[in-house]
């Protein structure tokens, strides 16, 4: 990708602010927030992950360019897995094979990750869960970074918060059964692979 050429992050959160296609569905906007994270970033990847109802585990719920194996590598503990993020603070890892808050250092490496930026995503004063950002070389990342993801993961919350306050399916009517509706989906989706 040519940087002369590249979206400013100004530019990109313009476009996922105004993206507000009442019709897209919250994976699709999900997946256009990681997506643009990844691209405006020039990162390797970037992930978004939810807290289960009980707060101990994070899924997955949308990635960009990160592989299935690693995605599906095993259960991520909100309480081992870069563990300040979940409890709303921001944390940036330089080298995953030298710091011992990634969970699964050995399957980064295996991934070309090398450093993470970890962003906590908040609902109603909540975290609920955490966009990551992967790159394949060390990175220090620049105020300009830190206020760009902050603000994709809260574009990301309002997106969540939007798909609850307009459902008419009574299950998902509060915030707390809607997380555990998208939890079982990601379940579903790969089966037997990290349930608690």
């Amino acid at each position: 990708m040519n940087i002369s050429s590249s979206p400013t992050y100004y530019e990109v959160i313009s476009e996922m602010a105004m993206d507000g296609n009442p019709n897209a569905s919250l994976q699709a906007v999900l997946s256009s927030i990681v997506e643009n994270v990844k691209t405006a970033m020039r990162v390797k990847g970037c992930s978004l992950a939810l807290l289960t109802p009980d707060r101990k585990y994070l899924r997955h719920m949308a990635s960009c360019g990160l592989s299935e194996s690693y995605i599906t590598k095993g259960r991520i503990n909100a309480d081992k897995s870069i563990a300040e993020t979940p409890k709303g603070e921001f944390v940036a890892i330089l080298d995953v094979a030298q710091d011992d808050r990634v969970q699964y250092p050995a399957e980064a490496k295996s991934e070309g990750i090398v450093s993470i930026f970890a962003v906590p995503l908040y609902l109603e004063e909540e975290c609920m869960g955490v966009i990551r950002i992967y790159t394949a070389n060390r990175r220090r990342f620049t105020a300009d970074d830190i206020y760009f993801a902050h603000t994709a993961a809260n574009i990301g919350a309002k997106a969540i918060e939007s798909a609850v306050l307009v459902t008419d399916d009574p299950t998902v009517a509060n915030y707390d059964n809607f997380r555990q509706q998208l939890v079982e989906l990601e379940w579903a989706r790969w089966p037997g692979a990290h349930c608690p």
